[in-house]
């Protein structure tokens, strides 16, 4: 999957990520008032310039939708970084891999961008960093790297982490233990999965139910 572009809110406010919530409403009212489509009708780009603002305000004004915002801020720059870093070495990547473990330990998992994280270790994990990790003789390595992304994987969804598992098997080879932790993991998000899919069947199901027992005891 292609990494998603990603707007910088902060860049088009013009005010730095730590700006607190009155900075983001006066960076907004400054910008909305430069760029107003009707005091710049002579200016093809200023209607842009005015919707992009609208979008920062509407996304940095708001505690939860910033929280997720700066998740995907973050994991859209460490892709980048994942794939341009020219000297990749295997403990380079296990380096990351903590960082990324610090950073999913501030994350509410239950509202993150699950392809944001997809994407980003698709690229960490890109097939030429395997073969430098495969390639390599630091076993405990790759053993930190598998743990890292398991401990840092485990709000994602199956249709997600299922592509992952196949390489995170590769890195476990010849360690039972982990490949075992692996496989229970892709194991257990697939039953989650099922269950989320059947779910929706299920309530219908006892409503259902419910409704019929309600009409045989009212017949009674």
């Amino acid at each position: 999957m292609p990494a998603t572009a990603l707007k910088d809110y902060y860049k088009i406010l013009e005010i730095p990520h730590t700006a607190t919530v009155e900075e983001v409403k006066k960076a907004y009212r400054r910008m909305a008032f430069k760029y107003h489509p009707d005091t710049n009708k002579q200016d093809a780009f200023a209607e842009s310039y005015f919707i992009d603002a609208q979008e920062a305000y509407a996304v940095l004004s708001n505690d939860e939708a910033r929280r997720k915002y700066d998740n995907e801020l973050w994991l859209a720059g460490m892709t980048t970084r994942a794939r341009e870093h020219r000297v990749v070495t295997p403990d380079w990547i296990l380096k990351e891999s903590i960082k990324l473990y610090n950073h999913m330990a501030t994350v509410d998992v239950y509202r993150m961008n699950h392809k944001a994280l997809y994407e980003y270790l698709e690229q960490l994990l890109n097939e030429g960093h395997m073969a430098t990790l495969t390639n390599g003789e630091e076993a405990s390595v790759n053993e930190g790297i598998v743990n890292m992304i398991l401990d840092s994987t485990k709000g994602l969804k199956y249709v997600y982490f299922q592509p992952l598992a196949v390489k995170l098997e590769r890195l476990s080879a010849g360690n039972d233990e982990l490949l075992g932790r692996v496989r229970t993991r892709l194991r257990s998000k697939e039953i989650e999965a099922q269950w989320e899919k059947s779910m929706p069947y299920l309530v219908v199901l006892v409503t259902l139910l419910i409704v019929l027992a309600m009409y045989f005891w009212a017949k009674r």
